[in-house]
């Protein structure tokens, strides 16, 4: 919810929003804080394709509470599966073991 949303039921113990919008926001939904704003569905899975596509990996990774490593140009290909590495990210490197 909202925060207006949330201090409405508090005040008047009634919800402003339809079913169908809280079926939605169920699925799929982007709740921004700052701007109290809520965005459902296909406009939600369409804003997460437009600005985080390129950075998935560290969605997953912080909601995993997993480090990870992006935006690498090329170490793909200098890195094959079970490759032991090195990552300092005080100084910004990766490197093999």
């Amino acid at each position: 919810m909202a925060l207006s949303e949330a201090r409405a039921l508090i005040q008047t113990w009634r919800v402003n929003i339809s079913r169908k919008e809280l079926r939605e926001r169920k699925r799929y939904s982007l709740h921004f804080s700052e701007t109290q704003k809520i965005i459902t569905g296909k406009n939600a899975r369409m804003f997460v394709k437009k600005h985080f596509e390129k950075n998935e990996s560290a969605i997953v990774a912080r909601e995993l509470n997993k480090p990870c490593v992006i935006g690498t140009k090329h170490d793909t290909k200098v890195f094959k599966d079970g490759d032991k590495i090195l990552v300092d990210v005080c100084h910004g490197y990766v490197r093999k073991a």
